[in-house]
């Protein structure tokens, strides 16, 4: 006679979610101390006063310091060029990433070889990217850059110590680098759409542009709004927060830092 070993549904379901939350309390742990904890300690900090020189003289400050932040004119002037940085990087990395998409997706052999050459500059580190721009890329006279404009008579310029053109060539590395990032994303959207969407507007006839833009279907329109949102959001985040873009990659391409110029004119208000 066999026993019945039967196991009531809902001991079974607690198990589950019991389990499930055992594989998932260490990765948000690890996440909430790793992320989370130096966002509020860095939070406390900003309301406090600090001394390294008196530390006597600290204590809590309130909101003194973003008041005295918002009467700063560098203040605004750093904000006014992050935004364009930020703009820009973003929509020149959604555009290029696109139209990369849309030629692989023609391109009926060889997908996986150009995917895996398009996401070697996300692999490389802060420290090599800033070397090989500015040896091989933006050195004055003997640079890829500076060949190219005294070719075309445009003369030789100092890319990394003129004010504007070092914020065009930081803009610049900063696309080349991760315009891989909304390229794979948008390629592997498109490649889920079903083929019949295309035939259908081939039969209507329409462009190359209409069939890749997000409104040419409705069903393949809900999916790459969705997914330019993503891209776009995840570009924003990685242009406004990342610290190597703006620290570790422009002392590296500087050798010990921007020239005076540049930093008296990325710091100082417009107009002065």
């Amino acid at each position: 006679m066999v026993a019945d070993v039967s196991i009531d549904p809902g001991v079974m379901a607690r198990r589950e979610r019991r389990f499930a939350l055992a594989l998932f309390a260490p990765a948000f742990v690890l996440l909430l101390v790793t992320t989370t904890a130096p966002l509020i300690f860095l939070a406390w900090n900003s309301l406090q006063q600090l001394d390294m020189s008196m530390p006597w003289l600290s204590g809590f400050a309130g909101l003194g310091n973003y008041l005295r932040l918002g009467e700063d004119p560098r203040f605004w002037n750093s904000l006014a060029l992050t935004g364009i940085y930020t703009a820009s990087t973003v929509v020149l990395q959604v555009i290029i990433g696109l139209s990369l998409a849309m030629l692989v997706l023609q391109i009926p052999r060889g997908q996986a070889m150009l995917r895996v050459a398009a996401i070697l500059p996300i692999v490389l580190a802060p420290v090599v990217v800033g070397l090989f721009w500015r040896t091989l890329v933006l050195a004055p006279d003997v640079g890829l850059v500076d060949l190219v404009t005294r070719t075309l008579g445009l003369g030789s310029h100092n890319w990394l110590g003129d004010p504007q053109l070092a914020l065009i060539s930081v803009i610049a590395i900063h696309t080349w680098q991760w315009t891989p990032f909304a390229f794979l994303v948008l390629l592997a959207t498109l490649a889920t759409l079903p083929p019949d969407l295309y035939e259908a507007a081939r039969l209507d006839r329409a462009s190359a542009w209409l069939r890749s833009n997000p409104r040419f279907a409705k069903p393949g329109g809900r999916l790459r709004r969705n997914s330019g949102s993503f891209n776009a959001t995840s570009e924003t985040a990685s242009s406004t927060t990342s610290a190597q873009v703006l620290t570790i990659r422009p002392q590296v391409m500087c050798k010990d830092g921007p020239s005076p110029e540049v930093e008296a004119s990325w710091t100082r208000p417009r107009g002065t």
